[in-house]
């Protein structure tokens, strides 16, 4: 059983986004964070400047340090 805590979006943000890639970056977030958690996952929208920052946080045992690149290779998957 995990708890997952949704912070609430402030009204006044607004965003111009590419649809598509929104949802498959959210799933992709949200899916890894599921997978490799221990109990907790926290969703967290906010502006930063003129970005938009989505932040997916969980309490897995996340990525080393010296690996934290390979996951924007495509298809990149660890296998130890």
């Amino acid at each position: 059983v995990r708890d997952i805590e949704i912070a609430p979006v402030p009204e006044e943000l607004v965003a111009s986004i590419n649809e598509g890639i929104y949802q498959t970056v959210l799933s992709n977030l949200l899916d890894n964070a599921l997978k490799y958690s221990r109990s907790r996952v926290r969703v967290h929208v906010a502006a930063e400047g003129a970005y938009l920052a989505l932040r997916v946080e969980d309490d897995g045992p996340g990525i080393p340090t010296a690996k934290r690149e390979l996951v924007f290779e495509p298809f990149y998957r660890d296998l130890d």
